[in-house]
């Protein structure tokens, strides 16, 4: 799988190497076109949830307190990462401490160490940005990943009760 990113829309090929030319240069042979969704290991749902970006190594100030931290709405999650929307632009070169407020009946918030996928500049000047999970403790992805069955199931609830008004 390679991901080619020239300043727009990311895009994913599966490619196979025809020739090493070079060690700066391969040689491929594009097979298919590959979507984010096809790479996702779990399901994704919608959800609007709190979530704050913090760096992870060493960026400190003198007080002991962080030199940044942004806090954002999540557009959706899953079990591997989320799709977050920010007023301004997190830093993209560095893994962040993710802390993400879940939207379920115990209020859990869990943290992940996790890097930049990729960021957009939406029309409003807000940016959206999403992140993959590098390191997160189990019990974390499995409340991430209850709380994603729960909004599924509120979800299809929704559409037969909409479905028996009609």
């Amino acid at each position: 799988i390679v991901s080619i990113d020239m300043g727009g829309p990311t895009v994913s090929l599966e490619a196979m190497i025809r020739d090493v030319a070079s060690a700066q240069k391969l040689e491929m042979v594009a097979r298919k076109k590959v979507s984010h969704a096809q790479l996702r290991e779990y399901f994704r749902v919608d959800t609007e949830t709190k979530v704050v970006t913090k760096p992870f190594t060493g960026s400190f100030t003198e007080g002991g307190r962080t030199s940044w931290a942004y806090e954002g709405t999540t557009v959706d999650i899953s079990g591997s990462g989320v799709r977050a929307v920010f007023s301004e632009s997190p830093p993209a070169e560095q893994p962040v401490c993710l802390e993400i407020s879940l939207p379920s009946a115990k209020k859990a918030v869990v943290e992940a160490l996790a890097h930049q996928v990729r960021s957009r500049q939406l029309e409003n000047g807000k940016y959206e940005v999403a992140y993959h999970y590098d390191e997160i403790r189990t019990e974390d992805r499995d409340t991430i990943i209850g709380c994603c069955l729960d909004i599924q199931r509120q979800m299809l609830r929704l559409k037969v009760h909409v479905k028996d008004d009609e």
